[in-house]
Protein backbone atom coordinates (compact mmCIF):
# COMPACT_ATOMS: atom_id res chain seq x y z
CA UNK A 1 0.00 0.00 0.00
CA UNK A 2 1.57 3.15 -0.85
CA UNK A 3 1.15 6.78 1.04
CA UNK A 4 2.68 10.00 0.15
CA UNK A 5 4.92 7.71 -2.51
CA UNK A 6 6.47 5.61 0.38
CA UNK A 7 5.81 1.91 1.21
CA UNK A 8 4.29 1.52 4.68
CA UNK A 9 5.86 -1.45 7.28
CA UNK A 10 2.96 -3.72 7.95
CA UNK A 11 3.11 -5.62 11.17
CA UNK A 12 4.87 -8.70 9.68
CA UNK A 13 7.71 -6.57 8.66
CA UNK A 14 7.98 -4.41 11.92
CA UNK A 15 8.29 -8.25 13.92
CA UNK A 16 10.81 -9.89 11.39
CA UNK A 17 12.62 -5.91 12.03
CA UNK A 18 12.47 -6.33 15.53
CA UNK A 19 13.66 -9.92 15.46
CA UNK A 20 16.36 -9.37 12.96
CA UNK A 21 17.14 -6.09 14.98
CA UNK A 22 17.47 -8.33 18.58
CA UNK A 23 19.67 -11.11 16.58
CA UNK A 24 22.11 -8.64 16.29
CA UNK A 25 22.59 -7.06 19.00
CA UNK A 26 22.41 -10.95 20.57
CA UNK A 27 25.47 -12.10 18.24
CA UNK A 28 27.47 -9.14 18.95
CA UNK A 29 27.00 -9.27 22.51
CA UNK A 30 28.07 -13.02 22.00
CA UNK A 31 31.20 -11.84 20.42
CA UNK A 32 31.99 -9.30 23.13
CA UNK A 33 32.18 -12.36 26.00
CA UNK A 34 35.16 -14.34 26.50
CA UNK A 35 35.80 -17.60 24.83
CA UNK A 36 34.15 -20.03 26.54
CA UNK A 37 33.31 -18.08 29.66
CA UNK A 38 31.85 -20.63 31.46
CA UNK A 39 35.18 -22.49 31.76
CA UNK A 40 37.06 -19.45 32.20
CA UNK A 41 39.00 -19.89 29.08
CA UNK A 42 40.47 -16.36 27.67
CA UNK A 43 40.92 -15.64 24.32
CA UNK A 44 44.07 -16.65 22.63
CA UNK A 45 45.10 -12.80 21.92
CA UNK A 46 45.11 -12.70 25.91
CA UNK A 47 46.71 -15.55 26.61
CA UNK A 48 49.89 -15.38 29.25
CA UNK A 49 51.49 -17.83 27.54
CA UNK A 50 53.88 -16.67 24.79
CA UNK A 51 55.62 -18.87 22.40
CA UNK A 52 58.93 -18.70 20.40
CA UNK A 53 59.90 -20.73 17.04
CA UNK A 54 63.24 -20.16 17.73
CA UNK A 55 64.66 -23.35 20.03
CA UNK A 56 68.29 -22.21 20.14
CA UNK A 57 66.26 -18.44 21.73
CA UNK A 58 64.70 -20.06 23.95
CA UNK A 59 67.50 -22.79 25.87
CA UNK A 60 69.58 -19.42 26.02
CA UNK A 61 66.40 -17.62 27.56
CA UNK A 62 66.03 -20.85 30.03
CA UNK A 63 69.64 -21.05 31.34
CA UNK A 64 68.95 -16.90 31.83
CA UNK A 65 65.76 -17.40 34.14
CA UNK A 66 66.39 -20.47 35.33
CA UNK A 67 62.93 -22.13 34.18
CA UNK A 68 62.83 -25.51 32.31
CA UNK A 69 61.26 -25.67 28.20
CA UNK A 70 57.64 -26.84 27.13
CA UNK A 71 58.83 -27.80 23.12
CA UNK A 72 56.10 -28.64 21.43
CA UNK A 73 56.30 -29.97 17.74
CA UNK A 74 53.19 -29.49 15.83
CA UNK A 75 51.57 -28.85 11.90
CA UNK A 76 48.61 -26.50 11.38
CA UNK A 77 47.42 -29.41 9.62
CA UNK A 78 46.97 -31.20 12.66
CA UNK A 79 43.60 -31.07 14.61
CA UNK A 80 44.90 -32.51 17.51
CA UNK A 81 47.36 -29.49 17.53
CA UNK A 82 44.80 -27.16 17.04
CA UNK A 83 42.67 -28.15 19.65
CA UNK A 84 46.07 -28.16 21.92
CA UNK A 85 46.31 -24.68 21.03
CA UNK A 86 43.11 -23.19 20.86
CA UNK A 87 41.10 -24.62 24.11
CA UNK A 88 43.78 -26.62 26.32
CA UNK A 89 46.82 -24.43 26.40
CA UNK A 90 43.83 -21.35 26.90
CA UNK A 91 42.18 -23.03 30.19
CA UNK A 92 42.82 -21.62 33.81
CA UNK A 93 44.73 -24.68 34.75
CA UNK A 94 47.26 -23.96 31.58
CA UNK A 95 47.41 -20.30 31.87
CA UNK A 96 48.53 -20.56 35.18
CA UNK A 97 51.60 -22.46 34.86
CA UNK A 98 52.97 -19.30 31.75
CA UNK A 99 55.46 -17.78 33.76
CA UNK A 100 56.97 -21.40 34.92
CA UNK A 101 58.07 -22.41 31.59
CA UNK A 102 60.09 -21.17 28.33
CA UNK A 103 57.08 -22.03 25.84
CA UNK A 104 58.96 -23.24 22.28
CA UNK A 105 56.79 -24.34 19.01
CA UNK A 106 58.18 -25.79 16.16
CA UNK A 107 56.08 -26.22 13.01
CA UNK A 108 57.69 -29.57 11.71
CA UNK A 109 56.47 -28.71 8.03
CA UNK A 110 58.84 -25.39 8.25
CA UNK A 111 61.71 -27.19 10.37
CA UNK A 112 61.36 -30.76 9.73
CA UNK A 113 65.33 -31.47 9.72
CA UNK A 114 64.71 -30.93 13.53
CA UNK A 115 61.71 -32.34 13.53
CA UNK A 116 63.93 -35.82 12.60
CA UNK A 117 66.84 -34.67 14.77
CA UNK A 118 64.25 -34.90 17.95
CA UNK A 119 62.72 -38.08 16.63
CA UNK A 120 59.31 -36.77 15.89
CA UNK A 121 56.66 -39.55 14.46
CA UNK A 122 53.49 -38.42 15.21
CA UNK A 123 51.96 -34.60 16.17
CA UNK A 124 51.81 -32.96 18.91
CA UNK A 125 54.94 -34.42 20.44
CA UNK A 126 56.25 -32.12 23.49
CA UNK A 127 59.69 -32.41 25.46
CA UNK A 128 59.81 -31.02 28.62
CA UNK A 129 63.63 -30.13 29.05
CA UNK A 130 65.35 -28.78 32.42
CA UNK A 131 66.85 -25.56 32.24
CA UNK A 132 69.88 -26.64 31.03
CA UNK A 133 68.91 -28.11 27.93
CA UNK A 134 68.64 -31.89 29.09
CA UNK A 135 65.28 -33.80 27.80
CA UNK A 136 64.21 -35.18 30.81
CA UNK A 137 60.47 -35.82 29.42
CA UNK A 138 58.38 -36.58 26.47
CA UNK A 139 54.76 -36.49 25.87
CA UNK A 140 52.94 -37.77 22.95
CA UNK A 141 49.75 -36.75 21.85
CA UNK A 142 47.25 -33.64 23.04
CA UNK A 143 45.70 -34.34 26.38
CA UNK A 144 43.02 -32.23 28.33
CA UNK A 145 44.30 -29.05 30.44
CA UNK A 146 43.46 -30.88 33.59
CA UNK A 147 46.13 -33.46 32.67
CA UNK A 148 48.43 -31.73 31.16
CA UNK A 149 48.79 -29.49 33.91
CA UNK A 150 49.04 -32.10 35.94
CA UNK A 151 52.12 -33.71 34.24
CA UNK A 152 53.42 -30.06 33.62
CA UNK A 153 52.59 -29.75 37.43
CA UNK A 154 54.55 -33.00 38.30
CA UNK A 155 57.85 -32.18 36.26
CA UNK A 156 58.00 -29.18 37.86
CA UNK A 157 57.96 -30.77 41.76
CA UNK A 158 60.34 -33.76 40.34
CA UNK A 159 62.77 -31.34 38.53
CA UNK A 160 64.85 -30.58 41.82
CA UNK A 161 65.29 -34.00 43.03
CA UNK A 162 65.65 -36.03 40.03
CA UNK A 163 69.59 -36.58 38.61
CA UNK A 164 70.14 -35.92 35.05
CA UNK A 165 70.64 -40.19 33.63
CA UNK A 166 70.03 -39.44 29.82
CA UNK A 167 67.28 -41.66 29.90
CA UNK A 168 63.99 -39.73 29.04
CA UNK A 169 60.81 -41.16 31.11
CA UNK A 170 57.78 -40.96 28.42
CA UNK A 171 54.06 -39.98 29.61
CA UNK A 172 51.23 -41.76 28.57
CA UNK A 173 50.28 -41.73 24.81
CA UNK A 174 47.30 -39.06 24.74
CA UNK A 175 45.21 -38.36 21.27
CA UNK A 176 47.58 -37.72 18.43
CA UNK A 177 47.61 -37.18 14.54
CA UNK A 178 49.85 -40.01 12.88
CA UNK A 179 52.19 -38.39 10.16
CA UNK A 180 50.68 -39.66 7.10
CA UNK A 181 53.68 -39.32 5.20
CA UNK A 182 57.08 -39.36 7.09
CA UNK A 183 59.70 -36.95 5.41
CA UNK A 184 62.69 -39.29 4.52
CA UNK A 185 64.89 -38.80 1.69
CA UNK A 186 64.63 -36.42 -0.95
CA UNK A 187 61.28 -34.94 0.71
CA UNK A 188 62.73 -34.90 3.87
CA UNK A 189 65.62 -32.45 2.55
CA UNK A 190 63.12 -29.66 2.56
CA UNK A 191 60.10 -27.69 4.09
CA UNK A 192 56.36 -28.04 3.40
CA UNK A 193 56.38 -31.50 2.68
CA UNK A 194 52.94 -32.29 3.94
CA UNK A 195 51.52 -30.46 0.92
CA UNK A 196 54.34 -31.05 -1.66
CA UNK A 197 55.01 -34.55 -3.28
CA UNK A 198 57.99 -34.76 -6.09
CA UNK A 199 57.01 -32.07 -7.92
CA UNK A 200 56.21 -30.96 -11.54
CA UNK A 201 58.51 -32.16 -14.40
CA UNK A 202 61.43 -29.43 -14.81
CA UNK A 203 60.28 -29.10 -18.43
CA UNK A 204 60.66 -25.28 -19.82
CA UNK A 205 58.29 -24.39 -22.79
CA UNK A 206 59.66 -26.16 -26.06
CA UNK A 207 57.82 -24.42 -28.79
CA UNK A 208 59.53 -22.76 -31.18
CA UNK A 209 59.09 -18.89 -30.50
CA UNK A 210 58.76 -19.26 -26.60
CA UNK A 211 61.86 -21.61 -26.59
CA UNK A 212 64.15 -18.33 -27.52
CA UNK A 213 63.09 -16.32 -24.29
CA UNK A 214 63.23 -16.85 -20.67
CA UNK A 215 61.08 -20.08 -19.68
CA UNK A 216 59.25 -20.32 -16.61
CA UNK A 217 60.91 -23.50 -14.96
CA UNK A 218 57.60 -25.11 -12.70
CA UNK A 219 58.20 -24.91 -9.41
CA UNK A 220 56.59 -26.08 -6.06
CA UNK A 221 56.30 -23.96 -2.25
CA UNK A 222 59.14 -26.48 -1.37
CA UNK A 223 62.20 -24.27 -0.52
CA UNK A 224 65.05 -26.32 1.07
CA UNK A 225 65.81 -26.42 4.88
CA UNK A 226 68.47 -24.47 6.18
CA UNK A 227 72.37 -25.35 4.70
CA UNK A 228 70.25 -27.75 2.82
CA UNK A 229 71.07 -27.78 -1.21
CA UNK A 230 70.58 -29.74 -4.43
CA UNK A 231 71.91 -30.10 -7.79
CA UNK A 232 69.88 -31.40 -10.63
CA UNK A 233 70.90 -32.23 -14.67
CA UNK A 234 68.15 -32.25 -17.13
CA UNK A 235 67.65 -32.45 -20.84
CA UNK A 236 64.66 -32.25 -23.47
CA UNK A 237 64.34 -33.36 -26.54
CA UNK A 238 61.99 -31.85 -28.94
CA UNK A 239 60.96 -32.42 -32.33
CA UNK A 240 59.09 -29.05 -34.20
CA UNK A 241 56.90 -29.71 -37.21
CA UNK A 242 54.96 -26.49 -38.26
CA UNK A 243 53.31 -25.89 -41.65
CA UNK A 244 49.63 -25.01 -42.70
CA UNK A 245 48.18 -27.64 -44.25
CA UNK A 246 45.85 -25.86 -46.13
CA UNK A 247 48.48 -24.44 -48.55
CA UNK A 248 51.75 -26.49 -48.02
CA UNK A 249 52.44 -27.91 -51.32
CA UNK A 250 56.19 -28.09 -51.68
CA UNK A 251 55.30 -30.83 -55.45
CA UNK A 252 54.32 -27.44 -56.72
CA UNK A 253 56.97 -25.04 -54.91
CA UNK A 254 54.48 -23.90 -52.26
CA UNK A 255 55.38 -23.68 -48.54
CA UNK A 256 52.46 -21.99 -47.35
CA UNK A 257 52.87 -19.13 -45.13
CA UNK A 258 55.21 -20.95 -42.23
CA UNK A 259 57.24 -23.55 -42.23
CA UNK A 260 59.25 -25.11 -39.22
CA UNK A 261 61.20 -28.10 -39.86
CA UNK A 262 63.76 -29.31 -36.73
CA UNK A 263 64.86 -30.35 -33.32
CA UNK A 264 65.98 -28.74 -30.46
CA UNK A 265 68.03 -29.71 -27.46
CA UNK A 266 67.39 -27.84 -24.17
CA UNK A 267 70.25 -29.28 -21.64
CA UNK A 268 70.07 -27.45 -17.83
CA UNK A 269 72.70 -27.75 -15.07
CA UNK A 270 71.60 -26.12 -11.63
CA UNK A 271 72.38 -25.70 -8.18
CA UNK A 272 70.48 -24.66 -5.27
CA UNK A 273 70.89 -23.72 -1.80
CA UNK A 274 69.02 -23.05 1.26
CA UNK A 275 69.84 -19.63 2.72
CA UNK A 276 67.20 -20.26 5.35
CA UNK A 277 64.51 -22.62 6.39
CA UNK A 278 62.31 -20.15 3.76
CA UNK A 279 64.57 -18.71 1.62
CA UNK A 280 66.49 -20.17 -1.27
CA UNK A 281 68.51 -19.30 -3.96
CA UNK A 282 69.69 -21.14 -7.55
CA UNK A 283 71.83 -20.87 -9.99
CA UNK A 284 71.76 -22.35 -13.45
CA UNK A 285 73.19 -22.30 -16.95
CA UNK A 286 70.97 -23.32 -19.72
CA UNK A 287 72.03 -23.95 -23.30
CA UNK A 288 69.82 -24.83 -26.48
CA UNK A 289 70.80 -26.56 -29.81
CA UNK A 290 68.75 -26.86 -33.21
CA UNK A 291 69.53 -29.33 -35.56
CA UNK A 292 68.15 -32.35 -38.10
CA UNK A 293 67.72 -35.16 -35.48
CA UNK A 294 66.64 -38.43 -36.00
CA UNK A 295 62.86 -38.44 -34.92
CA UNK A 296 60.77 -37.88 -38.26
CA UNK A 297 60.68 -41.61 -38.98
CA UNK A 298 60.00 -42.67 -35.44
CA UNK A 299 56.82 -40.03 -35.19
CA UNK A 300 55.68 -40.99 -38.96
CA UNK A 301 55.59 -44.77 -38.43
CA UNK A 302 53.73 -43.87 -34.73
CA UNK A 303 51.37 -41.65 -37.09
CA UNK A 304 50.90 -44.72 -39.52
CA UNK A 305 50.02 -47.01 -36.77
CA UNK A 306 47.42 -44.91 -35.30
CA UNK A 307 46.03 -43.81 -38.61
CA UNK A 308 46.90 -40.54 -37.45
CA UNK A 309 47.58 -37.88 -40.68
CA UNK A 310 51.09 -36.82 -41.37
CA UNK A 311 50.43 -33.09 -41.79
CA UNK A 312 52.69 -32.72 -44.47
CA UNK A 313 55.73 -34.76 -43.32
CA UNK A 314 55.78 -37.49 -46.10
CA UNK A 315 56.55 -34.73 -48.69
CA UNK A 316 59.35 -33.45 -47.37
CA UNK A 317 62.96 -34.15 -46.60
CA UNK A 318 63.54 -36.32 -43.30
CA UNK A 319 65.90 -34.90 -40.41
CA UNK A 320 66.36 -31.40 -41.64
CA UNK A 321 66.24 -28.29 -40.35
CA UNK A 322 64.74 -25.40 -42.24
CA UNK A 323 62.73 -22.04 -40.61
CA UNK A 324 60.68 -20.08 -43.50
CA UNK A 325 57.90 -17.47 -42.06
CA UNK A 326 56.11 -15.12 -44.27
CA UNK A 327 54.74 -12.14 -42.17
CA UNK A 328 52.41 -11.29 -44.86
CA UNK A 329 52.46 -7.90 -44.20
CA UNK A 330 54.60 -6.21 -46.85
CA UNK A 331 57.77 -7.58 -45.02
CA UNK A 332 60.13 -9.90 -46.98
CA UNK A 333 59.96 -13.62 -45.63
CA UNK A 334 62.53 -15.54 -43.64
CA UNK A 335 64.14 -18.36 -44.86
CA UNK A 336 66.67 -20.12 -42.92
CA UNK A 337 67.42 -22.97 -44.94
CA UNK A 338 69.67 -26.49 -44.34
CA UNK A 339 72.84 -25.22 -42.67
CA UNK A 340 71.89 -21.83 -41.86
CA UNK A 341 69.95 -22.94 -38.65
CA UNK A 342 71.60 -25.70 -37.13
CA UNK A 343 73.80 -24.87 -33.79
CA UNK A 344 73.27 -23.53 -30.77
CA UNK A 345 71.03 -20.83 -30.60
CA UNK A 346 70.71 -19.88 -26.74
CA UNK A 347 73.35 -19.71 -23.81
CA UNK A 348 71.82 -18.33 -20.53
CA UNK A 349 73.04 -18.19 -17.10
CA UNK A 350 69.93 -17.82 -14.53
CA UNK A 351 69.23 -16.62 -10.87
CA UNK A 352 66.47 -17.22 -9.10
CA UNK A 353 65.68 -16.28 -5.29
CA UNK A 354 62.39 -18.53 -4.20
CA UNK A 355 60.60 -17.49 -0.76
CA UNK A 356 58.25 -19.87 0.83
CA UNK A 357 55.52 -18.05 2.50
CA UNK A 358 53.20 -20.55 4.02
CA UNK A 359 52.98 -24.51 4.01
CA UNK A 360 49.11 -24.36 4.14
CA UNK A 361 47.09 -25.51 6.60
CA UNK A 362 44.35 -28.26 6.08
CA UNK A 363 42.58 -26.74 4.37
CA UNK A 364 44.46 -23.94 2.27
CA UNK A 365 47.38 -24.74 -0.11
CA UNK A 366 51.23 -24.23 0.20
CA UNK A 367 52.31 -20.64 -1.46
CA UNK A 368 55.53 -19.45 -2.56
CA UNK A 369 56.78 -16.42 -5.04
CA UNK A 370 60.29 -16.66 -6.62
CA UNK A 371 62.01 -13.91 -8.94
CA UNK A 372 64.27 -15.27 -12.06
CA UNK A 373 67.40 -12.80 -13.48
CA UNK A 374 68.35 -14.44 -16.89
CA UNK A 375 71.95 -13.47 -18.71
CA UNK A 376 72.31 -13.89 -22.20
CA UNK A 377 76.57 -15.42 -22.49
CA UNK A 378 77.68 -15.35 -25.76
CA UNK A 379 76.88 -14.60 -29.21
CA UNK A 380 72.82 -13.89 -28.97
CA UNK A 381 71.72 -15.94 -31.93
CA UNK A 382 68.37 -15.68 -33.32
CA UNK A 383 67.41 -12.93 -30.64
CA UNK A 384 68.56 -9.13 -30.82
CA UNK A 385 68.09 -6.61 -28.24
CA UNK A 386 69.45 -6.56 -24.98
CA UNK A 387 70.74 -10.08 -22.95
CA UNK A 388 68.72 -9.35 -19.56
CA UNK A 389 65.19 -11.27 -18.76
CA UNK A 390 63.37 -10.96 -15.75
CA UNK A 391 60.18 -13.32 -14.46
CA UNK A 392 58.24 -13.53 -11.57
CA UNK A 393 56.30 -16.70 -10.65
CA UNK A 394 54.38 -17.34 -8.02
CA UNK A 395 53.51 -21.48 -7.16
CA UNK A 396 50.60 -23.04 -4.91
CA UNK A 397 50.22 -26.52 -4.22
CA UNK A 398 47.62 -28.80 -2.27
CA UNK A 399 47.74 -32.63 -1.20
CA UNK A 400 44.37 -34.82 -1.71
CA UNK A 401 45.68 -38.03 -0.11
CA UNK A 402 47.95 -39.51 -2.57
CA UNK A 403 47.46 -37.16 -5.07
CA UNK A 404 49.43 -33.35 -5.34
CA UNK A 405 48.08 -30.10 -7.54
CA UNK A 406 50.06 -27.76 -8.33
CA UNK A 407 50.36 -24.35 -10.07
CA UNK A 408 52.60 -21.96 -11.13
CA UNK A 409 51.84 -18.48 -12.56
CA UNK A 410 54.74 -16.30 -14.15
CA UNK A 411 55.21 -13.08 -15.82
CA UNK A 412 58.39 -12.28 -17.67
CA UNK A 413 59.43 -8.84 -19.17
CA UNK A 414 62.12 -9.70 -22.10
CA UNK A 415 65.15 -6.95 -23.08
CA UNK A 416 65.24 -8.92 -26.47
CA UNK A 417 62.55 -7.21 -29.30
CA UNK A 418 62.96 -9.38 -32.31
CA UNK A 419 64.11 -12.73 -33.57
CA UNK A 420 64.84 -13.58 -37.28
CA UNK A 421 64.22 -9.83 -37.92
CA UNK A 422 60.39 -10.38 -36.87
CA UNK A 423 59.26 -8.19 -33.82
CA UNK A 424 58.55 -9.80 -30.38
CA UNK A 425 56.72 -9.38 -27.55
CA UNK A 426 57.64 -7.58 -24.41
CA UNK A 427 56.38 -9.38 -21.79
CA UNK A 428 54.52 -12.76 -21.31
CA UNK A 429 52.31 -14.75 -18.85
CA UNK A 430 52.41 -18.30 -18.48
CA UNK A 431 50.35 -21.03 -16.44
CA UNK A 432 51.27 -24.49 -15.52
CA UNK A 433 48.71 -26.92 -14.06
CA UNK A 434 50.30 -29.73 -12.64
CA UNK A 435 48.71 -33.28 -10.91
CA UNK A 436 50.91 -36.14 -9.05
CA UNK A 437 50.04 -39.16 -8.47
CA UNK A 438 51.95 -40.87 -5.41
CA UNK A 439 51.30 -44.81 -5.95
CA UNK A 440 53.99 -45.58 -4.49
CA UNK A 441 55.97 -44.05 -1.37
CA UNK A 442 58.73 -43.53 -4.23
CA UNK A 443 57.07 -43.06 -6.99
CA UNK A 444 54.91 -40.90 -9.17
CA UNK A 445 52.94 -40.55 -12.25
CA UNK A 446 52.70 -36.51 -13.31
CA UNK A 447 50.44 -34.96 -15.66
CA UNK A 448 51.03 -31.39 -16.63
CA UNK A 449 49.75 -28.76 -19.02
CA UNK A 450 51.99 -25.92 -19.72
CA UNK A 451 50.36 -22.65 -21.49
CA UNK A 452 52.79 -19.89 -22.27
CA UNK A 453 51.21 -16.52 -23.93
CA UNK A 454 52.35 -15.73 -27.44
CA UNK A 455 56.02 -14.09 -28.19
CA UNK A 456 55.74 -12.99 -31.43
CA UNK A 457 54.09 -9.88 -32.87
CA UNK A 458 51.16 -10.51 -35.57
CA UNK A 459 52.04 -13.49 -36.68
CA UNK A 460 49.18 -15.48 -36.83
CA UNK A 461 49.43 -18.76 -35.11
CA UNK A 462 52.77 -18.12 -34.06
CA UNK A 463 50.94 -14.87 -31.78
CA UNK A 464 48.65 -17.57 -30.26
CA UNK A 465 48.93 -19.35 -26.69
CA UNK A 466 51.17 -22.52 -26.74
CA UNK A 467 49.60 -25.31 -25.39
CA UNK A 468 52.18 -28.33 -24.20
CA UNK A 469 51.63 -31.56 -22.58
CA UNK A 470 53.60 -33.42 -20.54
CA UNK A 471 53.10 -37.01 -18.99
CA UNK A 472 56.07 -38.27 -16.72
CA UNK A 473 57.15 -40.49 -13.99
CA UNK A 474 59.64 -40.03 -10.79
CA UNK A 475 61.32 -42.06 -9.19
CA UNK A 476 63.29 -41.72 -5.85
CA UNK A 477 66.12 -44.25 -6.93
CA UNK A 478 68.34 -43.23 -4.17
CA UNK A 479 68.58 -41.34 -0.98
CA UNK A 480 67.29 -37.74 -2.07
CA UNK A 481 67.84 -38.87 -5.97
CA UNK A 482 64.88 -38.29 -7.79
CA UNK A 483 64.88 -39.67 -11.90
CA UNK A 484 62.16 -38.25 -13.65
CA UNK A 485 60.95 -39.23 -17.40
CA UNK A 486 58.48 -37.68 -19.86
CA UNK A 487 57.01 -37.02 -22.81
CA UNK A 488 55.44 -34.13 -24.39
CA UNK A 489 52.63 -34.48 -26.99
CA UNK A 490 51.42 -31.67 -28.77
CA UNK A 491 47.74 -33.20 -28.24
CA UNK A 492 46.06 -29.38 -27.30
CA UNK A 493 47.18 -27.38 -30.52
CA UNK A 494 49.75 -28.44 -33.76
CA UNK A 495 50.56 -25.04 -34.63
CA UNK A 496 52.64 -23.49 -32.32
CA UNK A 497 53.59 -26.05 -29.76
CA UNK A 498 56.62 -28.90 -29.80
CA UNK A 499 54.85 -31.67 -32.21
CA UNK A 500 56.32 -34.65 -29.81
CA UNK A 501 59.35 -34.89 -27.72
CA UNK A 502 61.21 -36.94 -24.90
CA UNK A 503 62.36 -35.39 -21.22
CA UNK A 504 64.91 -36.70 -18.72
CA UNK A 505 66.56 -34.66 -15.45
CA UNK A 506 67.92 -36.35 -12.27
CA UNK A 507 68.04 -34.62 -8.91
CA UNK A 508 70.66 -34.71 -6.06
CA UNK A 509 69.52 -33.13 -2.51
CA UNK A 510 72.39 -33.32 -0.03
Amino acid sequence: MRDSGRYRIGPNRKSWLAVRVLAAVLVMLTLSLPAAAGSGRVKKRDSAIDFTTDLDKGLVQAQADDKPVYLAFGAVWCPVCRRLEEVTLLEPPMQGLANDFIWVFIDIDRKISLAREWGVEVTPTIFLLDPAGNTRRKIVGGASAEELSATLSDFIADLGTEATTGEIDETEVFQYTQLTAKPDGFRGKSVCFSHVGYGPLSVRSQSAFQSLRLGILPRTPSTLGQGQYQVRLGATWANTWNVDGGSFDPENGELGPYMLDFESLDANISYAYGLSDIFQIEAEYEQRWRFGGGMDGFIESFHDLFGLGQGGRDEWPRNQTNIFVDPQNGDPPVYLPVGEVSGTFARNLLVTLQHNVTCGTAKWPALSWAATGRYSVGDPGDVEGSKFDVALSAAASRRFGKFYVYLTLGFAWYGSDTAFGLELETTQATVLVSGEWRFKPRMSFVLQYLGSQGVAKDLGVFSDTSNEIVLGWKWEVREAGVLEIGLLENIVSFDNSPDFGVHAAFTQRF
